[in-house]
């Protein structure tokens, strides 16, 4: 991960005027389940929870650099976590990676909002995302184990639209990724939702 931070820093460090720096934030629903657990009284009720492979919440930073001076085609670079736990009466569990995405956007403009003087632009992507050290832990009865999966390499695919505030997108996301460890795969697919901040996107006509 120390790596993938520093070729991080050196994009940034090369960065021009077609470029810029945004957050991310996402919610994605994972694929395998690794543990459900029951629901709980003792502090009111807590209805019964899960934790899936490729799922949970993502907070994250990129850094987009536009391809063209008409600035409708743009690399992405997002360095994140992504995170998720759950617990009852007996256990405690979560689930968390670490993330490194690289995608290739294209804009396309739709439409025009005269209440809002806003166009509206479309965000077409796919790309590569990098999972670093998968980890599942939890504790029950007093024990604690960890399964730590295998760094993977898996796809993304998404699209998104800005709202009527500069720099504000929201879209849904689509990855395909397989986990492993000690010869057993763990399906880590996962459909999520993300809103990102100060990702523009320039008139591309």
């Amino acid at each position: 991960m120390k790596q993938l931070f520093l070729a991080f820093v050196f994009i940034i460090s090369s960065a021009n005027t077609y470029a810029d720096v945004f957050l991310e934030l996402g919610f994605e629903s994972g694929d395998e389940t690794l543990i459900k657990t029951d629901a709980s009284f003792d502090d009111g009720y807590e209805p019964s929870d899960d934790i899936d492979a490729g799922g949970g919440i993502k907070i994250a930073i990129g850094y987009q650099h536009f391809l063209r001076e008409n600035n409708n085609r743009s690399l992405s670079f997002i360095i994140g976590e992504l995170s998720e736990d759950a617990d009852d009466d007996s256990v405690d569990a979560e689930y968390e990676v670490k993330t490194f995405d690289v995608i290739y956007n294209r804009y396309s403009s739709s439409s025009y909002s005269s209440k809002y003087n806003v166009k509206y632009v479309y965000q077409t992507g796919a790309g590569i995302t990098y999972h670093v050290d998968p980890e599942y832990s939890e504790k029950s009865n007093g024990v604690s184990t960890s399964t730590n999966y295998d760094d993977s390499l898996g796809l993304v695919f998404l699209v998104s639209t800005n709202i009527a505030i500069t720099g504000v997108r929201y879209g849904i996301k689509l990855t395909l990724m397989e986990y492993e460890v000690e010869g057993k795969n763990v399906d880590a697919n996962s459909v999520g939702f993300f809103i990102t901040f100060g990702q523009d996107s320039l008139d591309p006509d």
